[in-house]
């Protein structure tokens, strides 16, 4: 039986799994959603940051968080993709995959696939293409025709 090739089209708020036919068509595997990705930074906290007072006059400052909120959200996603991947294709007959997803998202990607998932990934495109139908997808990628 021939391994399948699988195409992952993502950005912060969606990601479109695809199986890649033989005859340059995609068909639909999984489509994860991610609504806190449309979401602003000021839209994610409940509340104003924390303040805190200079020691030497009684100046107040904001205190900015180590990761805005938006970032923790995409890195959330970025963990449920890396997951479900790293789950579909231990357990699939996946031979080869590519990623296409926004650059922070690829990044983060990256990071995230395990070592097997990894070695299976035989091309990435760092561009957004979640909003494209999957005939304009394959004439976007022509690595998969």
């Amino acid at each position: 039986m021939d391994k399948e090739t699988w195409l992952l089209v993502a950005n912060s708020c969606v990601a479109h799994v695809f199986k890649v036919q033989k005859k340059h068509s995609l068909e639909i595997v999984e489509t994860l959603e991610h609504p806190e990705g449309h979401l602003r930074n000021q839209d994610l906290v409940s509340d104003r940051p924390g303040r805190d007072n200079e020691s030497m006059n009684n100046t107040r400052h904001a205190i900015e968080p180590k990761t805005w909120p938006k970032e923790a959200e995409l890195e959330n996603f970025s963990k449920t993709i890396s997951k479900y991947l790293d789950s579909a294709c231990s357990k699939n007959n996946v031979g080869r995959l590519y990623l296409a997803a926004s650059p922070n998202l690829l990044g983060l990607l990256r990071q995230k696939l395990n070592p097997n998932t990894t070695k299976l990934v035989n091309g990435e495109v760092d561009k957004d293409l979640t909003k494209m139908k999957p005939s304009e997808i394959i004439n976007n990628l022509p690595f998969l025709l």
